[in-house]
């Protein structure tokens, strides 16, 4: 036997719970008495009310006295007791605390409180969230990051310094900048030797050298 209540807001709600079923089977239940607790369907955010009623049918008193009217029922809706046994929770219909004059109108109370959640922006080095006090983490991804600013400007002795920020939570990550390097310095991954550069001038020098010897020997010869 089940009944729920759909709610969109705080206030109070109205539901009807309606028992179906074989007569007999109902009214033998009904008649021993019967109890009734909300179940925790675990949605988040909400607390669960822990009261128990119980439920008991007995004969509307005008139609009990007519010997040829057909019997008329009530559910009787009544506190309870618990009792924690070694064999688990037992209820019993609490006798004593029943206001007999306003049994018959009595109806079934449970509270409930929901709690939204406030959410946070939360970051580390490589991504963010939001994240609510109860632990519950939501939207995580990685950083999105606008573009690079320089921070301090590298020279030929010294590394620069660059960042750029997260548009979403503001995290700034850095990066270094590479030294300048010297004009005429030869770039990384030039392979030339300097000694063998200084053997090419020293050849092509003497090799000016001597052609200008061998045309002053040449123009020596003719002048005889």
């Amino acid at each position: 036997v089940s009944a729920s209540v759909t709610t969109n807001g705080a206030g109070s709600y109205t539901g009807t719970m309606t028992l179906t079923g074989p007569f007999q089977q109902l009214r033998n239940m009904l008649c021993e008495g019967a109890f009734v607790k909300q179940v925790d369907g675990g949605e988040e955010g909400w607390t669960y009310d822990d009261t128990v009623w119980g439920l008991l049918l007995t004969e509307v008193a005008a139609y009990a006295s007519t010997d040829d009217a057909a019997p008329e029922y009530t559910v009787l809706i009544l506190p309870t007791v618990c009792e924690e046994t070694d064999d688990g929770v037992h209820y019993d219909i609490d006798w004593e605390a029943i206001d007999w004059d306003s049994v018959q109108s009595e109806e079934m109370r449970f509270e409930n409180v929901y709690t939204a959640h406030a959410y946070e922006l939360q970051h580390d080095a490589t991504s963010h969230w939001d994240e609510c006090g109860c632990g519950d983490v939501q939207n995580k991804e990685a950083h999105k990051y606008g573009e690079w600013k320089v921070k301090k400007e590298a020279t030929e002795t010294a590394v620069g310094e660059k960042e750029h920020t997260c548009t979403v939570c503001g995290y700034k990550e850095t990066a270094e900048i590479a030294k300048l390097t010297k004009p005429g310095t030869p770039g990384t991954g030039d392979n030339s030797n300097p000694a063998l550069w200084f053997a090419l001038l020293a050849v092509s020098a003497a090799g000016a050298v001597g052609t200008g010897m061998y045309s002053k020997r040449r123009r020596s010869s003719r002048a005889k």
